[in-house]
């Protein structure tokens, strides 16, 4: 038997051991001999000189070589394909990704977009999220994108960033145009985290009279026709009873009507961030965010109409207690886009904490209506601060 009969019996699968070690040793032979003339002589091997038997097995045997080279070359590659695959995937479960968890839907909605929503509600007076999502475009790396919708001017804001190994990194477009942070205004003086004082060194832990009555005189001089947005805080917190009583007095009335967007929960002073929730319970509706309140309950108000009428007050204090116990447990996301005041899953845990103790009460109000009914407003009830956010000539005003 030659030994292009036994490479036959070989490429077949039909060959014994021992005629397998044979043709294996050939060819590792030739394989050396074929890369020695290719090293020295290149394309320059004279195959004249050989016999036609010769001639016929070695262009066997480089037919073979050519064949098991690619096939080597081919596993080398894809096991570098399949070794790079594997570093990747453990590389990005080492790190924050902003869309595990719920699953995202044909409408963008996902994690991320429900982080971003119950955040937003929290932290942010008068806005809502439209729109969030999270990109991956590296190891640990995501491009993200969040829009959100400002209910006074009806006018749609655009964050983007890039969060890489679970931090964000700012590059000019700061976390604060995200947070949406009330301005130093009658809040920070409520939370005790402004203090005015004037040239003469003359201290102001409470809004000046003369302030409010400021931005009152200023309203007066508006059109009819004038729509203001609005912060307002208490003399005294309200009970979810009392704030109820106002909210429907406001709302059902028709020649003074008045949109609450915002309600201020006070968690004592100096914590450094407004919480609060919107209690009209606002939105788009996501089916996924039913699954989510089988442990969150009416993490979300949007659909829940029937409920919110027949027992505001429970289903508020529930809706607010399910914002703080879903962030607490939302440590990546909190490390990555709440690093402006260094919040964590303690800070939610010390406001549960706290209205566990001493109940949930109101501090102030962000609202928005015409000018004179804003003036009604402050003119009527109890109100210690009082602080214009935005005025448009027309309620057709974009």
């Amino acid at each position: 038997m030659n030994f292009h009969e036994l490479l036959e019996k070989y490429k077949s699968n039909t060959a014994t051991p021992e005629e397998i070690r044979m043709v294996e040793e050939e060819l590792e032979k030739y394989e050396s001999i074929t890369e020695y003339y290719t090293d020295q002589m290149g394309e320059n091997l004279n195959l004249d000189l050989l016999s036609e038997t010769e001639e016929s097995e070695i262009k066997n045997v480089k037919k073979h070589v050519n064949r098991k080279l690619r096939r080597n070359i081919f596993i080398s590659i894809l096991s570098i394909l399949v070794l790079s695959a594997a570093v990747i995937l453990i590389i990005n479960q080492n790190y924050y990704d902003p869309n595990s968890g719920i699953p995202t839907d044909e409408y963008g909605f996902g994690q991320f977009m429900m982080d971003t929503m119950a955040f937003t509600e929290v932290h942010s007076p008068g806005y809502a999220t439209n729109t969030a999502e999270a990109v991956r475009d590296g190891l640990g790396s995501y491009q993200i994108q969040i829009r959100q919708n400002h209910y006074f001017t009806g006018k749609e804001s655009v964050f983007s960033g890039k969060i890489i190994r679970g931090e964000f990194l700012d590059s000019g477009n700061s976390l604060i145009n995200f947070w949406h942070f009330p301005s130093a205004n009658c809040f920070a003086f409520k939370e005790g985290t402004l203090v005015w004082q004037e040239a003469s060194g003359v201290e102001y832990r409470q809004q000046p009279q003369d302030d409010i009555q400021y931005q009152a005189d200023a309203l007066k001089d508006l059109p009819k026709s004038s729509q203001v947005e609005a912060y307002f805080t208490f003399e005294k917190n309200l009970t979810l009873e009392e704030f109820n009583k106002l909210y429907l007095k406001w709302y059902g009335d028709e020649d003074h009507q008045l949109d609450i967007t915002y309600a201020a929960v006070w968690t004592g002073t100096h914590r450094g961030a407004t919480v609060g929730f919107q209690p009209g319970g606002g939105g788009n509706v996501y089916e996924s965010v039913k699954e989510v309140e089988k442990n969150y309950p009416y993490l979300s108000l949007v659909d829940h109409n029937e409920e919110l009428d027949k027992d505001p007050v429970g289903i508020w204090q529930t809706h607010f207690e399910s914002l703080l116990s879903y962030l607490t447990d939302r440590q990546e996301f909190l490390q990555a886009m709440a690093n402006v005041n260094n919040i964590g899953p303690w800070f939610y845990r010390d406001i549960q904490a706290y209205i566990k103790e001493n109940g949930m009460r109101i501090y102030g109000i962000l609202a928005q209506g015409s000018a004179d009914q804003v003036l009604s407003f402050l003119e009527q009830e109890n109100i210690d601060g009082f602080n214009v956010a935005d005025v448009k000539l027309s309620i057709l005003s974009h």
